[in-house]
């Protein structure tokens, strides 16, 4: 029921960047700022692991480090 809501913030934490094709050439979707992936994460019982008691902060923090890095090579900050 929320796949599109998680779509959106799978895009707009920068964890899967967004791509068209303009004219034949690739380009980036820009997004408006920057989301923490834990909007994209909390709510879906598959990441349950990394909240709550004994959650992994080390988890996150990989994840997080995954979005940023995506954010920065692909220039998603528009």
């Amino acid at each position: 029921a929320r796949s599109i809501d998680y779509a959106r913030l799978a895009v707009l934490t920068g964890l899967y960047p967004l791509f068209e094709i303009e004219d034949g050439r690739v380009k980036a979707q820009r997004i408006p700022g920057k989301m923490p992936v834990t909007a994209y994460l909390k709510d879906q019982t598959r990441f349950r692991h990394l909240f709550g008691k004994g959650g992994n902060a080390e988890g996150v923090e990989q994840i997080q480090k995954v979005a940023d890095y995506n954010i920065d090579k692909y220039g998603l900050l528009g």
